[in-house]
């Protein structure tokens, strides 16, 4: 159990301090004296802060090491660079992947929900999972027969494991 030198001394807590008030004493030295206490008990009451934050902190930080390349001690550059935000990331928003590669590209509908025939795909440009009212979901930029890259049109499909993109 910690205690306070007075506590071992006297075996009891030490009075409670009333806080000063600057300028309430007629004796300077006195003024002053009272002043420089208030400021030195701060001042421990911000070290003990600081330190119980420092170890709440460090109760969630863990050590990790991903292969993609390293930039500086807590960020990482990730490849491909193709998508139009920044490839540096911070550690923290890092998680390492877990299972085998998906290479399944979804097969998109010749038919309209209607039966009507679908404009004809030249390509699939691009796929990438995101998250949609807390749900993952697929979006798959199409490029169609006529039109050109700049065109491509973004699809959703409603899962990430082969679903059908519905335009």
């Amino acid at each position: 159990m910690r205690m306070s030198s007075y506590q071992a001394l006297y075996g009891r807590l030490p009075p409670t301090l009333i806080p000063y008030t600057h300028g309430k004493s007629k004796v300077a030295s006195l003024d002053e004296m009272l002043v420089q206490r208030d400021a030195m008990q701060m001042k421990e009451h911000l070290v003990v802060s600081r330190n119980r934050m420092v170890v709440n902190a460090n109760r969630k930080r863990q050590e990790v090491d991903f292969a993609p390349e390293w930039v500086g001690k807590v960020s990482y550059r990730l490849s491909p660079a193709t998508n139009r935000i920044h490839p540096v990331f911070h550690v923290s928003v890092l998680r390492p992947f877990k299972g085998d590669e998906i290479s399944v590209v979804a097969t998109l509908p010749d038919q309209d929900e209607h039966g009507s025939p679908l404009e004809q795909r030249l390509a699939i440009c691009d796929i990438r999972s995101v998250l949609r009212k807390g749900q993952a979901s697929r979006q798959v930029l199409v490029q169609w027969v006529g039109s050109s890259p700049e065109n491509a049109i973004v699809g959703v499909t409603g899962g990430v494991q082969g679903d059908v993109p519905s335009f």
